[in-house]
């Protein structure tokens, strides 16, 4: 038996078997013959090894994997995902550090889904959080795979990832963002908005950008006005644009403009019927993978219908995120809004994990988590919300 690893996890656990057809790949190790651990092989990886180095995921699967086994799995399914004592890793053209992170995170994400299955009301959320960090993981892990686990393509996701993780950077995206709530008001209504919200860099000069962004917001919606009733179309829409500095301080990075919002919603209950103008402005700081910000904008109405009511709004965004050279992370905003004119006050939470990857030739980062309404109109909050989104992106 291997000794412990450094952060005393249990001996069945302190290493794995990555069984190579998952990568379409036969085994490259023969199997241990008695008495040896299988560590002489230049195929093989011992996972007491690969602990001690910098493989911060990998630290983290294993003691999170530990504590559920040892809270809610048997030895049956623990024995049947982790059959010996050295991991199986083919090193020809694809880093064994890829390997072993995506093999460990599909096997944690399938006894994760079990433990789910089978966990108690309180323990699900949690379990729905952890599965969703493994899924991001590998959905960065297989963009390095598909191209051979080249250390250029994984610099490229960790790039893209930072980009993403700033409002105003230098980056050509498209995101589709989706949020559902549900157990809305008095008749436990629903509300779907999927925005689209195209980001496109301009270079004014060597020293400034112009950063154009959209938000416009396709809604769907059911029991919210009166129960049975049902109303969709598109909303007004936020055009925002940030004059910004073309290179960064220190990592601070800023940006201030104008944003208008536009009349063109098309149904009559999502609709402002004002054309609106104002200041917005961002501030953020990267530094080792975090990004802390914040982005603020108030929109006064200047013209528009006399019927409806005048538009005084101030949209106020704080977030913080994390990425990992892989390219996933998670990011934690909250989106406050205040109605000066009607004396109201909305606000939301909104944790989200995060990944790169590909599909076919097309770089897409995914998004998923839940959105939780802390502050609503009297009779407006929601019981619960998920969001999830996909970024296409478009690298120079």
């Amino acid at each position: 038996m291997n000794p412990r690893t450094n952060f005393d996890i249990p001996p069945v656990l302190s290493t794995f078997v990555i069984p190579c057809p998952i990568f379409d790949i036969p085994p490259p190790c023969a199997p241990m013959s008695a008495g040896t651990n299988g560590t002489n092989s230049p195929n093989c990886l011992n996972i007491s090894t690969l602990s001690r180095g910098n493989h911060k995921f990998l630290r983290i699967s294993l003691l999170l994997w530990s504590s559920i086994a040892h809270s809610s799995l048997s030895k049956t399914t623990i024995i049947r995902n982790i059959r010996k004592q050295v991991v199986y890793a083919h090193c020809s053209d694809i880093p064994k550090e890829i390997l072993t992170r995506q093999a460990i995170g599909l096997a944690s994400l399938f006894d994760l889904f079990k433990l789910l299955k089978e966990a108690k009301n309180k323990l699900k959320y949690a379990a729905v959080g952890f599965a969703a960090v493994i899924a991001m993981q590998l959905s960065s892990f297989d963009l390095a795979a598909q191209n051979e686990g080249e250390k250029t393509k994984a610099n490229e996701a960790a790039d893209v990832a930072k980009k993403l993780a700033n409002p105003i950077a230098s980056l050509i995206s498209v995101p589709f963002q989706n949020n559902l709530d549900v157990g809305i008001g008095q008749f436990n209504g629903y509300k779907n908005t999927l925005n689209f919200q195209p980001v496109i860099p301009l270079s004014l000069s060597q020293n400034w950008n112009l950063i154009a962004r959209v938000i416009l917001p396709i809604i769907s919606q059911a029991d919210i006005s009166a129960e049975g009733t049902k109303e969709s179309g598109l909303g007004d829409a936020i055009v925002s644009a940030f004059f910004s500095p073309a290179l960064a301080k220190n990592g601070v990075v800023w940006g201030a403009g104008p944003c208008f919002l536009v009349p063109n919603a098309t149904n009559e209950m999502f609709a402002t019927k004002k054309f609106g103008a104002g200041p917005t402005a961002v501030i953020l700081k990267q530094a080792n993978g975090w990004t802390i910000g914040a982005l603020i904008n108030q929109i006064w109405s200047i013209a528009g219908s006399e019927d409806r009511p005048d538009v005084n709004q101030m949209f106020l965004q704080p977030f913080v995120g994390f990425n990992w050279k892989t390219g996933a992370g998670f990011v934690v905003n909250s989106e406050m809004t205040k109605n000066w004119e009607g004396e109201t006050f909305t606000a939301f939470i909104n944790p989200t994990f995060n990944g790169i990857t590909k599909f076919g030739k097309q770089m897409v980062q995914l998004q998923v988590g839940p959105r939780i309404q802390v502050a609503a109109p009297e009779g407006n909050k929601a019981a619960f919300g998920v969001r999830a989104s996909v970024v296409l992106v478009f690298p120079k």
